[in-house]
């Protein structure tokens, strides 16, 4: 099976993420395309995503003292429930669907939309604690759940707590919680957007394999991996990747 449109998908879409983990992607998709194979094992080695729970639970902040009701009783004040969401590893549409199928798996912006409006919801949810690890991702979806995230600030407080990493995309995120808590170890950061186009056009005629497209509308093929690429898709791709960072700012 051959990974070139793959490749060519994956690195061609905005990311907002660490550049060596951009490069680590890639890497993997290379050598797939290569014919290597890779257990979950080794592919954690390479991205170095975490094995932790993914999914959100609840824990109480026990409330000291009482109330005195109107028959003298002492009755104990109610708890104060916090909502943790795990935001681990690399966020991107549907990313956490690939935890069953292949190893550490990712951050779902889909799924943790949905556990977020859930918390912010659930009227026994005091506060809503984002716990962060992650290197970035995708900007598909990020935004939406940023504006989410600064709305729902109205209703809870709403923590985002790095542990150790929150880059890029993770940061979109962050920024919009009530306040970020991190360890004095941790890195918060990195604000910014990546793309990359894979030329293919050498490796094609190498193999003596001429390829043609045909298309309907004049940027319909633009940027595909066969042909190198032009100025004018180029700068396509520059306005793309600079209307991502504008709206991350």
């Amino acid at each position: 099976m051959s990974y070139q449109r793959v490749i060519s998908a994956a690195l061609s879409m905005p990311w907002a993420i660490l550049p060596e983990k951009l490069t680590a992607i890639a890497s993997v998709l290379v050598r797939r395309e290569s014919g290597e194979r890779y257990t979950s094992e080794q592919i954690e080695a390479v991205i170095g995503e975490r094995k932790e729970s993914r999914e959100p639970y609840i824990v109480a902040e026990m409330a000291s003292g009482g109330i005195i009701a109107a028959n003298g009783q002492a009755v104990p004040k109610p708890r104060k429930l916090i909502a943790v969401l795990p935001v681990y590893g690399i966020i991107g549409p549907k990313a956490s669907e690939f935890s069953d199928v292949s190893g550490p798996g990712g951050c779902g912006i889909d799924k943790l939309t949905s556990q977020f409006r859930q918390a912010l919801a659930n009227p026994d949810v005091k506060t809503i604690l984002m716990d962060f690890n992650s290197p970035g991702g995708s900007v598909y979806g990020v935004d939406e759940l940023a504006a989410e995230i600064l709305a729902g600030r109205n209703q809870k407080k709403i923590v985002a707590q790095v542990n150790p990493m929150c880059a890029s995309a993770a940061y979109y995120l962050a920024s919009q919680c009530t306040e970020i808590a991190i360890m004095p170890s941790g890195e918060v950061g990195s604000i910014g957007v990546r793309m990359m186009h894979t030329d293919f056009s050498q490796a094609l005629a190498q193999a003596g394999v001429k390829v043609t497209h045909i298309s309907s509308g004049k940027y319909k093929a633009e940027g595909n991996q066969e042909e190198p690429l032009s100025e004018e898709a180029q700068a396509h791709l520059q306005q793309r990747c600079h209307e991502a960072y504008d709206q991350f700012v």
